[in-house]
């Protein structure tokens, strides 16, 4: 290595530890951090050092936010003695909302102070709450701000977090003002993925028949692959039926059933062969197939259901791995393999 680039590194590493110390020193990042951490009193003594209530990050973050996300009510109830907006982000398009946050991650007791000390319920919260009167006074008014597609807290619409909660009234209306169907957050979800995370099948089937796009890939995937995720396998049968793609694989995900032999979700995965997924199919990362990640993750059953299903016991990933390089140290799944007709240990990668 070269004077020059050992003076580099040298260089850098004092860089990292300067911009470190002022992460840890500065109020401002203190704060934030301060609250994340559940620290009462760490926060008590920014705000006495005349810190801000309401400083935010570049992200609009702010203490609050993080308070009440954590469902911390003491920190909630300090940060607005000392002037935090109970309202922040209310009016705002695509702002954090406190109360809301409190809301969907079911912090009761910060809703309640939220509410005690002013926070006003939006058309955001009211269709979470299944509050209909309150949304529906919203829409005839016509507020510039709480609009029918309007965002908050990540990216959702009202409607999204209806379907989340599976007020089917509130959907219809929504959608009979001219929701958005199919608005997606920055993480891609659509009221569709909600609906199926809040294991809302009614929710789920209004909006199929409404024109939902079924197969829209999402954070975790498509509806599908979060139906799986979430181990639902009614919901899972219920998109089957209602024409979800058992072999989707578009280089961003990976097939359903892979994703069901990962889990060892064995039901799942009989449900999904049964219904014409690719026992052979080939993941988007060095083209594995179902049986590897099984393996790989020594889920017996779901192998044994694969091989049972013609699974080929000795393809070989891009690198060479076989399922027998990943069942190597687990002697069920070695014999299991050489028993029906593995030979090929291949590589481990």
């Amino acid at each position: 290595m070269s004077f020059e680039t050992q003076l580099f590194y040298v260089w850098l590493l004092f860089a990292s530890i300067f911009v470190f110390w002022r992460i840890l020193t500065h109020p401002l990042e203190r704060i934030h951090g301060a609250v994340m951490d559940g620290n009462l009193e760490a926060v008590r003594k920014c705000l006495e050092k005349g810190v801000n209530a309401d400083t935010h990050r570049s992200n609009g973050v702010t203490p609050l936010y993080l308070a009440a996300s954590g469902g911390y009510k003491e920190i909630t109830e300090l940060l607005i003695t000392y002037g935090a907006d109970v309202n922040q982000g209310l009016n705002e398009n695509g702002g954090r909302n406190p109360l809301l946050k409190a809301a969907t991650e079911k912090h009761s007791e910060v809703v309640e102070s939220l509410i005690a000390h002013g926070a006003l319920v939006g058309i955001h919260l009211a269709a979470f709450w299944g509050d209909f009167t309150t949304v529906r006074t919203y829409l005839e008014l016509g507020d510039s701000i709480n609009t029918i597609n309007s965002t908050r807290n990540g990216g959702f619409t009202p409607l999204h977090l209806a379907a989340l909660s599976g007020h089917r009234e509130i959907v219809i209306l929504l959608l009979n003002q001219s929701a958005n169907i199919n608005h997606y957050t920055p993480a891609s979800d659509t009221p569709l993925h909600k609906a199926v995370e809040g294991n809302q099948p009614q929710i789920v089937d209004l909006l199929i028949n409404q024109g939902a796009e079924i197969n829209r890939i999402g954070n975790v995937g498509a509806p599908l692959h979060l139906a799986i995720y979430k181990n639902n396998i009614e919901m899972v049968a219920l998109l089957i039926a209602k024409g979800a793609e058992v072999n989707q694989h578009d280089g961003r995900v990976d097939t359903p059933l892979h994703d069901a032999a990962q889990y060892g979700y064995t039901e799942i995965a009989e449900l999904l062969l049964e219904s014409g997924a690719q026992v052979n199919a080939r993941s988007k990362f060095q083209a594995k197939t179902p049986l590897h990640y099984a393996t790989w993750r020594k889920k017996l059953e779901v192998a044994e259901l694969l091989i049972r299903y013609g699974a080929d016991v000795n393809s070989r990933s891009w690198i060479g791995a076989t399922p027998l390089s990943y069942a190597n140290g687990y002697p069920e799944l070695t014999v299991l393999l050489l028993s029906n007709g593995a030979t090929d240990f291949g590589s481990v990668d």
